[in-house]
């Protein structure tokens, strides 16, 4: 768990502009009470590359420099660090290996600072992390995610036995404040898992695919949200697409018009085993 709850602490409305007496009441709380990073503990001041304000996400220039790739290194559609066309087409891999959603938005590869910090929030049971972790994927990504057009955010769904193993669904909390930020709604009992499966860490693309098949399902009486609607499906890794990929199957079979992935980290093809 975090060491550092004060540091989730947002004064005012993200990225917006605060008026002289907000300033001067924020800057009188910073005396107090100063924020800290959620992920390191350090000071919020100063301005990561994005100058968007590191006290409104929680989590200090330093860290969000390690932790956000170029948009300009990663696939626009499958988020792989790669060859990238000039004219912002789809990578080779992603034309070859077509997914059911429409693209995938990541802060960066899962590994270093990035994955480590992932691993602290799945663990985490108050949501400090994740929710921080959402607000930097918003400043991040806001251009590509307002451009995806959902209305409707969704995470992906753990089986209840994992989740009283864990306590946690880290998804929930990504895709609740992710929501918030784009200003759609959340919903975290449309999706549900209905059969519990292996992890999939250990298996290839074509074990995940048949590990998957048939565990999700869309709860019949909330079914008529999707009629239409474009989801923005969360989870906090992205690896072959498997679980994703089904997870969209069925949301699309229930009526949804498109999805989009979001994700923390997008782990590469030499990042998990098999082909």
């Amino acid at each position: 768990m975090s060491e550092h709850p004060s540091s989730v602490t947002v004064r005012g409305p993200l990225f917006k502009e605060r008026g002289p007496l907000r300033l001067a009441f924020d800057a009188l709380l910073d005396l107090i009470y100063p924020l800290r990073c959620v992920l390191c503990g350090g000071t919020l001041d100063g301005l990561a590359p994005d100058k968007l304000p590191s006290r409104e996400i929680g989590i200090c220039p330093d860290c969000r420099r390690l932790l956000v790739t170029d948009k300009s290194l990663l696939c626009p559609y499958c988020g792989e660090i790669g060859d990238i066309p000039a004219d912002g087409s789809r990578c080779a891999d992603c034309r070859n290996h077509r997914a059911a959603f429409e693209r995938i938005v990541s802060l960066g590869p899962y590994t270093g600072y990035l994955r480590s910090r992932i691993l602290l929030m799945k663990t985490e049971i108050s949501g400090y992390t994740a929710e921080a972790m959402a607000r930097l994927i918003w400043a991040a990504r806001s251009e590509t995610l307002r451009q995806s057009g959902c209305d409707l955010c969704v995470p992906v769904p753990r089986h209840y036995l994992r989740r009283l193993r864990r306590g946690v669904n880290d998804a929930s909390f990504l895709a609740r404040e992710l929501g918030r930020m784009l200003d759609i709604p959340f919903d975290d009992r449309l999706l549900r898992r209905v059969r519990a499966t292996p992890p999939q860490s250990r298996l290839g693309r074509s074990a995940r695919l048949a590990n998957v098949a048939g565990a999700f399902a869309v709860a019949p009486k909330r079914a008529k949200r999707l009629a239409g609607r474009r989801v923005l499906l969360v989870d906090d890794i992205l690896t072959t697409g498997a679980t994703a990929g089904e997870c969209v199957r069925v949301l699309k079979e229930a009526g949804a018009a498109g999805c989009v992935v979001a994700v923390c980290a997008r782990a590469g093809r030499n990042q998990y085993f098999g082909p």
